[in-house]
Formats: structure tokens, C-alpha cells, sequence
């Protein structure tokens, strides 16, 4: 798939039974010399791209993988809407035979504009943020053990206090239960508790990513050093819905970062 652009990476989730990343692109549509028909990628963790496959979802903004279910969560930003895609026969997602579920409709809780978001298995918990309201929302399912049902429980806090006004992504440390939130245009990722205590700013150098940068999605996995943990984020670079030339907007970037005790 050497000819199948990324150029906005929006969203990363991590599958660790084949140790690859899901990676979507909601906006290569809008860029129609890189548009392949594809917007969601099959990606090693050392960037290079497995498979590239289309998600039924138009706007596949963020994404996140339930391993257990072997379930994709996938929010449309323009529908409001979480999706959960399941493996049809073939055992892929991104194939024709998806099955395909409007789990939750994010109106419902106020949520007009979601993005990125991540899923805890602990508890299993749905998290993402609204970049309008300046929110992160965790959802977690009743009694029933079902998502979008009327027994759904929900809690927030903001994101503004952190310097976040456009947040575009959440992750979970699953090691610390801390969550890490991207803003765009913002070269910095806020560390949280699971209830909004803010625990550090992690700023990115400049050398790498400017302060113009935009971070779009995270998400934890292995190193390709051997080590247990990194954070990977996608930085989705110039935007296609503001300058439609090939040549400027196909700049999408992963990155693998450690973290250094000072």
C-alpha cells in the first residue's frame, strides 16, 4: 500500500494480539488526488502501513479496541454518534462484512462535537472528549452490562482549565488509570487522575513538534525498544479542510515517546 496516503491521522487505537495499530483518517476524503477509498490503516509500531481498509463511517474521527469483544468503537463527529464495529466471517475490521452498531447517540449527555476517545477495560468504561463544550466524559454501562441503554451512567470534567479549548483525544495509562489528553494546536499532553486532578503538562520539543502541531490521537503500547509501555500519538500536521493542496496537507506524522525522569 505504498500509494495510500495518511495525511490526518485522527484517531489510534492498539490491538495487541497481532501487535498493530488501527489508525483512521477522517479528513483524506475531503483531498480527492490522495483519497483511495481507505480511511482506516493497519500500522506497525514502527510506522510501517500493513493493510489499508475503509470503515462504513464517513467521519471516523476517534477510535478505540476492545480486545476482549474484538470490538472497534468509532465516533462519527458529524453524526454525534459512537459506533461499535464487530469482525464479520472474514475476521477483519474495515472489510464489507462488518457488522455494524449505532451504540450512542452523544446528544444525549450534551456531547455536540466528540472526538478522540479510548475504552478502559477496567470497569469497561467508554471516555472521550467534546472539543465544543471542553469536556471529557466517561460512560459506563448499568445494571444490564449494555452500552446506549437507558441504565447508562455518566460523568465529566472540563478540559478548559488545563489551557485545553479544542481537545482532540483521550488515552488511559492502564498501568496508573491516569488519563492523557491533546488539544489541537497545543504541543503539550495533560496527565490526569480518572477524576480531572490534573498530575503534569508533557511538553513535546519543538524540534519535533511545534507549537502549531496538531496532536490528534494517543494511545499505549509496547516500544519498539523491548519496553513495556509508550505513549504513541498521530499528529494529523496541516488540515485538509483549510488547504486542500496535496502537496501541504499530506504531512500526517506518528510518533513513539518516552518518558524521561528529571
Amino acid at each position: 500500500y505504498p500509494n495510500t496516503p495518511i495525511p490526518d491521522p485522527t484517531g489510534i487505537a492498539y490491538n495487541p494480539r497481532n501487535r498493530m495499530f488501527f489508525i483512521s483518517d477522517a479528513e483524506v476524503d475531503e483531498t480527492p488526488s490522495l483519497w483511495k477509498n481507505r480511511n482506516l490503516f493497519i500500522v506497525g509500531r514502527g510506522g510501517g502501513l500493513k493493510a489499508a481498509r475503509r470503515l462504513k463511517t464517513p467521519e471516523p474521527e476517534g477510535i478505540a479496541w476492545w480486545g476482549a469483544k474484538g470490538f472497534l468503537f468509532v465516533v462519527d463527529d458529524d453524526r454525534d454518534i459512537i459506533f461499535r464495529y464487530g469482525r464479520g466471517r472474514d475476521g477483519a475490521i474495515g472489510t464489507g462484512d462488518d457488522k455494524v452498531v449505532k451504540l450512542i447517540n452523544t446528544r444525549r449527555w450534551g456531547s455536540q462535537d466528540p472526538e478522540g476517545l479510548t475504552f478502559s477495560p477496567r470497569g469497561a468504561v467508554l471516555i472521550w472528549v467534546d472539543a465544543s463544550d471542553q469536556k471529557v466524559y466517561k460512560l459506563r454501562r448499568g445494571r444490564d452490562l449494555r452500552f446506549g441503554t437507558a441504565d447508562d451512567r455518566i460523568a465529566r470534567f472540563g478540559t478548559a482549565k488545563f489551557g485545553f479549548t479544542e481537545a482532540e483525544s483521550v488515552a488511559i495509562n492502564p498501568a496508573t488509570n491516569h488519563l492523557f489528553i491533546v488539544n489541537s494546536n497545543v504541543n503539550f499532553i495533560v496527565e490526569t487522575t480518572f477524576k480531572g486532578v490534573i498530575v503534569r503538562k508533557i511538553f513535546m520539543p519543538n524540534s519535533v513538534c511545534p507549537s502549531a502541531c496538531n496532536l490528534s490521537g494517543l494511545v499505549f503500547a509496547p516500544g519498539t525498544d523491548g519496553s513495556p509501555r509508550r505513549l504513541y500519538l498521530t499528529d494529523k500536521g496541516v488540515d485538509g479542510d483549510f488547504n486542500p493542496d496535496p502537496s501541504q496537507v499530506n504531512d500526517g506524522e506518528l510518533y513513539q515517546i518516552r518518558f524521561v525522569n528529571v
